[in-house]
C-alpha cells in the first residue's frame, strides 16, 4: 500500500461519506472555484485515472466508445465519461442517485479516499491552483485558494526557514519525487471533516471538536499521508491528503507508543500546542496517557 499514491481499503465508504455530506453542504467551501486552465485539468484528471485502473483493476474499469472514455468504478456505481482530452463530460450511471459533478477533478476526487491540492508554478511564482478538500484539519479551502506556499503556511508555527526556502523547494519537488511525508496531531472525535466554519443549524463549540473531557476520554490520533507529485513539463504539483483516525485507548496502543506521544508532546513549543489545539488541555491529555499506558510484560 505505501507503494500507491491512492490508498482505497474497507473504509471507503466512510470517506465516500464524508465528501459527499461536504458536496451537499456547499460545494464552493470544499472546492473553491479556480482557474485552473482544463489542459492542466486533463492531465491531472487522465493521471488519477490511470493510476485507478492499474492499481485497482477490480474496482475500475475503462473503455472506450466513439471519441469518449468511460471510467467504471464499481465502489460507488459511477460512470464518469471523459473526452479524449481527459474533460469530464457526465455521469452516465442509470441509477437514481446518481451524482452530478462539475467537472474531472471533483468526479474523480469522489471516487477516492483522498483529498486534492494542485499547484501550478512558473519561474520563482507558484499558487495553489486548485483545492478539493472534503476533509480538512481546521482549514478552509476558500482562504487558501491561489496563495503561495508562504500564505498556505502562514498559521503554522516555525516555518520561517522553510517558507524563505520555498522557490528552491519547489524546484525541488517538481523535478524529483515523488515524495511521502506523513503530518499528525490530536483530535478529541473521530469525524473526518473538520472545517473552521460550522454547518449551518450546528452549535460551532459542538463542531469544532478539540475539547478534551476528563471524566468522558475521547482522544484520536489523526494522521495525513502526504503524497507530492511533480508534472515537470506542465509545472504542476499534485499534492494528496489521505487522513488516518486512529482511537487512543488501552485496546489500540501498544506497548512504547503512548511514551512516544507524551515525548513529543512535551518537547513542544506553546505556538506548536496551540496550532495543533492542544494547549488547553495539555495537562488533562498526558495525564489520560498516562493511565492507559500498557505496563511492559514480564
Amino acid at each position: 500500500m505505501d507503494q500507491h499514491v491512492f490508498q482505497l481499503d474497507n473504509q471507503f465508504q466512510h470517506y465516500r461519506q464524508a465528501k459527499l455530506s461536504a458536496r451537499g453542504e456547499s460545494l464552493q467551501k470544499y472546492y473553491p472555484p479556480h482557474n485552473l486552465p482544463q489542459p492542466q485539468q486533463g492531465l491531472i484528471a487522465n493521471f488519477i485515472r490511470q493510476q485507478l485502473i492499474q492499481t485497482y483493476p477490480h474496482y475500475f474499469q475503462y473503455r472506450e466508445q466513439q471519441q469518449e472514455y468511460c471510467l467504471n468504478c464499481t465502489l460507488t456505481g459511477d460512470i464518469l465519461v471523459f473526452d479524449r482530452q481527459g474533460n469530464y463530460i457526465h455521469n452516465a450511471a442509470a441509477i437514481p442517485e446518481a451524482h452530478s459533478y462539475i467537472d474531472a477533478i471533483d468526479a474523480l476526487s469522489c471516487q477516492i479516499q483522498e483529498d486534492l491540492c494542485i499547484v501550478q508554478i512558473e519561474g520563482d511564482q507558484h499558487w495553489l491552483a486548485a483545492l478539493h478538500l472534503c476533509m480538512p484539519n481546521h482549514w478552509a479551502a476558500s482562504e487558501k485558494i491561489g496563495g503561495d506556499f508562504a500564505m498556505v503556511h502562514a498559521a503554522v508555527p516555525e516555518m520561517t526557514k522553510v517558507v524563505d526556502q520555498a522557490p528552491s523547494l519547489m524546484s525541488t519537488l517538481l523535478e524529483n519525487g515523488p515524495y511521502v511525508r506523513f503530518a499528525w496531531g490530536l483530535a478529541t472525535d473521530d469525524r473526518l471533516n473538520h472545517h473552521p466554519v460550522a454547518p449551518p443549524n450546528t452549535a460551532t463549540a459542538d463542531w469544532l471538536g478539540r475539547k478534551f473531557k476528563p471524566m468522558e476520554p475521547k482522544l484520536f490520533l489523526r494522521v495525513e499521508r502526504q503524497v507530492l507529485l511533480g508534472f515537470s513539463y506542465a509545472g504542476m504539483l499534485l499534492f494528496t491528503i489521505r487522513t488516518f483516525i486512529t482511537p487512543i485507548n488501552k485496546t489500540h496502543m501498544r506497548e512504547g507508543e503512548t511514551e512516544l506521544l507524551l515525548k513529543a508532546i512535551n518537547g513542544m513549543s506553546d505556538a506548536t500546542l496551540s496550532y495543533k489545539g492542544i494547549c488547553q488541555d495539555q495537562t488533562a491529555i498526558m495525564d489520560y496517557l498516562r493511565t492507559i499506558s500498557p505496563k511492559p510484560q514480564t
